[in-house]
C-alpha cells in the first residue's frame, strides 16, 4: 500500500523529535518539535523529511552537540524506511510503522 496524501503531508510537515521517555517494546516515539519537549540530559534524535524523498537525521555527536546527517526515504509496504546517507553514524536506518498527526512510531531496523 502506498503512502496516502494525508500521511505524506503529516510526515513532511514537521521536524520530528525522539521522545525516548515514551518508548516501549522496541518502538520509538517521535513527536513534532513544536510540542512541549521535556528537558533531557542527552541529545534528542530528529527526523526531517521532504516530500521529494530527501531528508535529514540529527544525532548527538561525541561532544553531545547535534549534527545533521543527510538521509533519503522510501515506502516499503505500509512502512516508511529512512536511510542515513552521511557517515559516520551508529544507525543506518529508521523504519516508520505508524504515522499520526501528533506522533510517529519508529522500529529499529
Amino acid at each position: 500500500m502506498a503512502l496516502s496524501a494525508a500521511q505524506l503531508k503529516i510526515l513532511t510537515a514537521h521536524e520530528w523529535l525522539h521522545f525516548f521517555e515514551e518508548d516501549a517494546a522496541g518502538d520509538e516515539i517521535y513527536r513534532p518539535a513544536a510540542d512541549a519537549v521535556p528537558p533531557a540530559r542527552r541529545p534528542r534524535e530528529r527526523l526531517q523529511l521532504g516530500a521529494d524523498g530527501s531528508g535529514h537525521v540529527s544525532v548527538g555527536g561525541p561532544d553531545d552537540r547535534s549534527r545533521a546527517l543527510g538521509a533519503t526515504w522510501i515506502t516499503d509496504g505500509n512502512d516508511v524506511v529512512v536511510r542515513v546517507t552521511s557517515t559516520p553514524t551508529t544507525r543506518s536506518s529508521y523504519r516508520i510503522v505508524t504515522i499520526e498527526h501528533d506522533r510517529l512510531v519508529v522500529r529499529a531496523s
